[in-house]
């Protein structure tokens, strides 16, 4: 969670940012073989003002929430 820090994140689809996103709504997916589709993502976290926002203040409130252990209780459960 160390990098929700910041306050976006573009991360590719697979493996653990897709559920650390889904759950923090920090930044945005991409599939990792789209050139275009990083870069753009890429673009948006830094050009537009109100996704960075949004973006930021998700982040820190999802470091503050998101623990390993409630992320495991998640798939106990």
């Amino acid at each position: 969670m160390v990098a929700a820090a910041p306050g976006t994140v573009v991360a590719t689809e697979d493996g653990g940012p897709r559920d650390i996103l889904e759950t923090c709504g920090h930044g945005q997916l991409v599939d990792p073989l789209d050139v275009e589709a990083i870069a753009g993502a890429l673009m948006g976290g830094v050009t537009d003002g109100a996704q960075w926002d949004r973006w930021s203040r998700n982040a820190l409130a999802g470091v503050r929430e998101y623990s390993w252990n409630r992320h495991a209780e998640k798939y106990e459960a």
